[in-house]
């Protein structure tokens, strides 16, 4: 190795202190420099970091407050459509109750005219059999006026005079019965028959001399057993047709012919049969 001499060593000594002096300086405002860049980097960064975390949390709390919006809104929504329903439920339901209501009025004011009706063609039908059936019978057996002459006679309890009017076929029949019932009231009793052609067959219509009158006719007696039955069921009733004695009698002529129509047909009237033979 060799020898460094004194000179030589203090020279050396000296320009590497100075030189070392101007590198700290240097150094030092290097890294003052770098210091001050890493201090802006470090706030620039940490700003930006602030605003991204500003911003993150605005963020989050608007789809936060989103979130709960919507869930809050649709629970509103939820139960806002609910009571709606339920409310127009309870409106058809009241509508329904009021249609039902209605309907079964209705059937019940047209079963009722539905059963009034029906009970008067039920009588109308039974008073027509019977008025049928009455004047069949009348028809059949002329001698029902007897009994009704005497029953009409007999209600009057006091001696009167009475006018007793009964069809013209019935007349006969009518004056054989009145003799001996007059005869019962006493000797002032006095009683007429007058034929009469507006009265049908049957039936009876006596006058007293006070103005009074029983009515004894089929159809009087009818109607008053629909009366009982349903009031308003007279109605029912049909008045007979006023019959003269020359429509309720035949003349001579028709009765020889009758006679004779009779004899041909072996006591049966034929008109029909013959004409529709002879064609």
């Amino acid at each position: 190795m060799g020898m460094i001499r004194r000179a030589d060593a203090e020279r050396v000594a000296r320009d590497a202190i100075a030189l070392d002096l101007g590198d700290l300086a240097r150094q030092a405002e290097t890294m003052r420099a770098q210091a001050q860049e890493t201090a802006k980097k470090i706030l620039a960064e940490a700003q930006a970091k602030r605003e991204q975390m500003l911003g993150s949390a605005s963020e989050e709390g608007r789809a936060d407050g989103r979130a709960q919006g919507h869930r809050e809104g649709f629970q509103q929504g939820l139960e806002e459509g609910r009571r709606q329903a339920l409310a127009d439920q309870a409106q058809a339901i009241d509508a329904l109750i009021a249609s039902w209501g209605a309907a079964l009025e209705n059937y019940e004011h047209e079963r009722e005219q539905i059963m009034a009706d029906a009970r008067r063609d039920v009588l109308r039908l039974a008073v027509l059999a019977a008025e049928k059936i009455t004047r069949r019978v009348v028809e059949i057996d002329p001698s029902i006026v007897e009994g009704v002459v005497r029953d009409v006679v007999m209600s009057v309890l006091e001696p009167t005079r009475l006018v007793l009017r009964v069809h013209p076929e019935d007349a006969e029949r009518a004056t054989a019965v009145v003799g001996p019932l007059v005869q019962r009231l006493g000797d002032s009793a006095h009683a007429e028959v007058r034929a009469d052609g507006s009265i049908e067959r049957g039936s009876c219509l006596v006058e007293t001399a006070g103005g009074a009158v029983i009515d004894a006719t089929i159809a009087t007696k009818l109607r008053r057993i629909a009366e009982a039955v349903l009031p308003g069921g007279s109605d029912l009733i049909d008045e007979p047709q006023p019959q003269s004695q020359s429509q309720s009698q035949p003349d001579d002529a028709e009765a020889n012919d009758t006679d004779r129509d009779e004899q041909d047909s072996g006591g049966v009237r034929l008109d029909d049969e013959r004409r529709g033979a002879a064609a």
